[in-house]
């Protein structure tokens, strides 16, 4: 496994599972499955095999198997992102352990700081990795010390500290090139030239970034910091075809990470569902053996426990249907879960587009047009930097709330990355399309921020399209809306741009336009050439 061939690691450890009874020996291999299968991306085996290693332990009385399984799903917890097990089974590894047990001791303060971290209690986060660096150098553990360094860092630069966090970040790049850890090396360089930028050092931030990006182990999320990053210096130095060019790839690496992540999160919730079912078979099983011994009693005592057999049998049948019905409704339940965006509610990227789709094809047929609107919030970064992420989240939730009255109920709204969202508009022309898209973007700009418990300036940029007799699905759609997207963004943002022209909308009569008189305004390719020359 340590040479990455995973899948005849799983084989093998599959293998020698079936063929040993010892309690430790298969807590050891079901700990190293539920690892291979997790980096195999087979999430709902790791989590099964994780559910069974859980089941031993209960089963055994021995601290040293025990702390090594919790130190085990600490682990793979992390890796898949649930964060809040991480804490929980590392400070249960830590009430098991000694003082002679350092190393187990080192894994577990660091999962303890790392779980902090993503919680966002940064400076807490702070004061654990410098405890664990400052134990496992006592206890001559290298490796885990330049991961405390990382980590350390890494809670410096999210709290917006950046001298302190280049300087442990570069600590622990020196650390890990000691020990040729690649994939660490490409993560610590993309999180140094996200420092290096939030620094104005754009030559160091550059030279990162490329370093990060060149090394054949990194994983998506450096990637997709490092492109992220490049993106940043061409805009600045002003060579905006490589700035396109670098932020397509930041989006690519960013789509893998939230397929992936749909992906842990859907098969955690059937494996905590699963669970459920189980508990609720047992339950039911219980239920009906508990009818049949009352059945027999009341054969046993002839005709006078009649009725009361009778009435049981009808109490389980009422508990079996209620629990039926329960199982269907979490069912569906689960089912719009994974259709929708958790933070604003609307759809996620894929559902939205295969919904778009959808609608494409029954437009198409019907000879109808379709318009599609990408737009996306300016300057949105640099609210999560200076006002933190919950700001963020509330103007995510705020543009949402106020688009939603501009929009018709066929209209599918969806969320496709961090600030961008896409809409389609079945039976609803290009400048039909650009309405609309200017009567959203001027709610967004009336937004009151305050309430945020800031004050900032919250714009989006819009980029329209609409069908061509040559398109075959929504993907060309979606390239063009992205480049006048992108050529608002050029112009300044704050901008309705259509099929690559800026949108002008043109007030009639005196009165100023309210929201939702539509009527009042046309584009400028609909008002006669003379009215044009005339100025009216």
């Amino acid at each position: 496994m340590v040479q990455g061939d995973y899948a005849s690691a799983s084989t093998l450890l599959e293998g020698a599972l079936t063929h040993t009874s010892d309690i430790k020996r298969r807590v050891k291999i079901l700990g190293y499955l539920a690892t291979a299968k997790l980096l195999l991306k087979q999430y709902a085996d790791s989590l099964a095999f994780i559910g069974d290693m859980l089941a031993q332990i209960e089963a055994i009385d021995d601290r040293d198997i025990q702390r090594y399984a919790y130190i085990r799903l600490s682990s793979i917890y992390y890796q898949m992102g649930l964060f809040e097990q991480v804490g929980i089974y590392a400070q249960k590894a830590l009430a098991l352990s000694t003082e002679s047990n350092g190393m187990d001791n080192c894994h577990s303060y660091l999962y303890i700081a790392a779980s902090l971290m993503e919680a966002g209690h940064f400076r807490k986060a702070v004061d654990a990795f410098e405890n664990t660096r400052s134990y496992c150098s006592k206890n001559n553990l290298p490796l885990i010390v330049a991961m405390a360094n990382k980590g350390k860092g890494w809670s410096f630069l999210r709290d917006k500290q950046t001298e302190p966090a280049i300087s442990y970040l570069q600590q622990a790049l020196a650390d890990y090139q000691k020990f040729g850890y690649e994939l660490e090396i490409a993560s610590t360089q993309s999180l140094l030239a996200k420092a290096f930028m939030a620094a104005d050092n754009w030559k160091d931030a550059e030279a990162s970034a490329v370093a990060a990006i060149d090394k054949a182990a990194a994983e998506d999320r450096a990637l997709r910091d490092a492109w992220e990053v490049l993106a940043a210096v061409y805009a600045q130095k002003g060579d905006f075809k490589a700035a396109f060019q670098a932020q397509e790839k930041e989006v690519e690496h960013a789509d893998r990470i939230v397929d992936e992540t749909k992906a842990r999160e859907i098969a955690y919730q059937a494996a905590k569902f699963n669970f459920e079912e189980q508990r609720r078979e047992i339950s039911l099983l219980n239920s009906e053996r508990d009818g049949y011994l009352v059945r027999q009693e009341a054969i046993s005592r002839e005709h006078s426990g009649s009725l009361m057999a009778s009435t049981v049998l009808l109490g389980v049948c009422l508990f079996l249907s209620l629990f039926l019905a329960a199982g269907l409704a979490q069912r569906n339940r689960f089912r719009r879960l994974a259709q929708r965006d958790g933070l604003t509610g609307v759809y996620n990227r894929a559902t939205g587009q295969d919904k778009g789709e959808n609608a494409l094809v029954r437009c198409m047929a019907r000879k109808e047009p379709v318009a599609l609107i990408l737009l996306d919030l300016d300057f949105f970064k640099r609210i999560n930097d200076e006002y933190g992420h919950a700001t963020g989240d509330w103007a995510l939730k705020k543009v949402v709330e106020v688009i939603r009255p501009e929009l018709k109920i066929e209209h599918i709204f969806s969320r496709i990355g961090g600030e961008e969202f896409m809409i389609v508009l079945p039976d609803c022309t290009g400048i039909m399309a650009a309405e609309i898209a200017e009567s959203c973007r001027q709610v967004i700009a009336e937004v009151d921020t305050h309430y945020s418990g800031h004050r900032f300036t919250l714009n989006a940029s819009f980029g329209v399209t609409s069908l061509t007799e040559l398109d075959l699905s929504l993907d060309p759609l979606l390239c063009r809306a992205d480049e006048s997207l992108y050529c608002a963004k050029r112009l300044g943002r704050n901008t309705v741009v259509l099929d690559g022209e800026p949108y002008s909308p043109v007030v009639i009569g005196n009165a100023p336009r309210k929201r939702g008189n539509k009527a009042a305004v046309v584009a400028l390719d609909e008002i006669p050439s003379q009215v044009k020359k005339n100025g009216t």
